[in-house]
């Protein structure tokens, strides 16, 4: 049996321990239906009369990027990314007056955006970037370390996760390649770039790019061209790669590591127009 206090600072001491060690990781992941049932009760529950300073607070901390250590209340101060969970994403700084009874409200160039349940907010991140690449080309990782990685930065970190396969020119890939893009997708890689050197390094390896176009489709992939880097690969090389992709593949087929002196000419090829367009 717990030993009851037995004096004043006693239960005080008990009441706070219950405040921070119940109470308030409590806030953190209950449903908006059960906070605001708390709220009702909110003085006799807490003896705290402010619920936005203290119970929305605590239950908004589940997103540790929305909340001050020091401050009660929504942090303003800076822009955050919120994914809610039909995929969707906003961006804007948190408006805390607008912000009522656990939904959230942003405010982005003038427009206001939300309000947003918690319980329909799957992550929220700080706005600095809200994409990366996760490719393993210079790493030594598994597959499904790889596959993991693309997993948590996607639902924990609300990221949007470009996903790359393949090895840097003199890397050996040990994954199967279409197995390897496949996997990246279906973990949350919304994009997968096909490495150059692993496809493009001398002749092309129509196979294996056949094969990953038939396990992932071909919307989804970003084909990198190779560049005058890679021994053997000349400018000419290039343009005639660039000319292949296009027929082989259509002229909206996704391509990379174009420069940005190219981009004109890229976009003459996908109209057929300009010198040599079909690449004879």
């Amino acid at each position: 049996m717990t030993d009851s206090p037995t004096d004043f600072n006693d239960l005080a001491a008990s009441r706070r321990a219950w405040i921070s060690d119940v109470l308030h990781p409590w806030c953190e992941q209950a449903t908006r239906v059960e906070l605001q049932k708390a709220a009702e009760e909110w003085v006799d529950i807490a003896g705290r009369p402010s619920v936005e300073k203290t119970l929305w607070t605590w239950a908004w901390g589940r997103f540790p990027v929305l909340v001050h250590d020091e401050l009660p209340g929504l942090n303003e101060t800076s822009p955050v990314r919120v994914l809610l969970q039909d995929g969707t994403d906003f961006i804007g700084f948190p408006d805390a007056q607008r912000s009522e009874a656990g939904h959230l409200v942003l405010w982005s160039k003038d427009t206001e955006l939300g309000p947003f349940s918690i319980d329909d907010v799957q992550a929220v991140t700080a706005a600095g970037f809200d994409t990366i690449e996760v490719s393993d080309n210079l790493l030594e990782i598994s597959l499904d370390e790889k596959c993991e990685i693309i997993r948590t930065a996607r639902e924990r970190h609300g990221l949007r996760i470009f996903g790359e396969v393949g090895k840097k020119e003199g890397l050996t890939s040990t994954t199967d390649l279409a197995d390897d893009a496949a996997r990246c997708l279906e973990s949350g890689a919304e994009i997968v770039f096909l490495e150059a050197a692993d496809f493009f390094s001398g002749d092309v390896n129509e196979e294996m790019l056949e094969k990953i176009i038939s396990r992932c489709g071909l919307q989804p992939l970003v084909f990198e061209l190779p560049g005058p880097w890679i021994k053997g690969v000349t400018l000419s090389d290039v343009h005639q790669m660039t000319c292949w992709l296009l027929d082989r593949f259509g002229t909206d087929t996704n391509i990379a590591n174009v420069g940005v002196d190219e981009v004109l000419k890229l976009e003459a090829l996908r109209l057929k127009i300009g010198v040599n367009a079909g690449g004879e």
